[in-house]
């Protein structure tokens, strides 16, 4: 399979000025899981391509919505401090992260 799909690639454009922006969210205890479990999840681009992305299960039991919502938000800054060394972004990270219940 991959002999056949060599040719394949994808291509970064550079199409934003923002060097790299994250999205964060998570569900508090998602209904119908008996056991509570949280879900967190994150979106990273990088000069408006998306480079990281994932969503699972969070491995603690958070008690709250804004614990859950803070788990995953430091769940994407690990990968955010690798992917700055690695592509070497400069250190300016605009992270907009949607937690209203934090901010009550």
């Amino acid at each position: 399979m991959l002999l056949t799909t060599r040719g394949y690639s994808l291509v970064y454009r550079s199409e934003s000025d923002e060097p790299l922006v994250s999205f964060v969210d998570a569900a508090f205890g998602d209904a119908g899981d008996m056991y509570y479990e949280s879900t967190g999840g994150y979106l990273i681009f990088a000069h408006g391509d998306l480079v990281s992305w994932s969503t699972q299960k969070q491995k603690t039991v958070e008690t709250s919505t804004a614990q859950a919502e803070y788990t995953a938000l430091n769940d994407a800054i690990h990968v955010i401090k690798g992917i700055d060394h690695q592509i070497l972004i400069p250190a300016a990270v605009d992270l907009k992260k949607k937690a209203k219940s934090a901010l009550k």
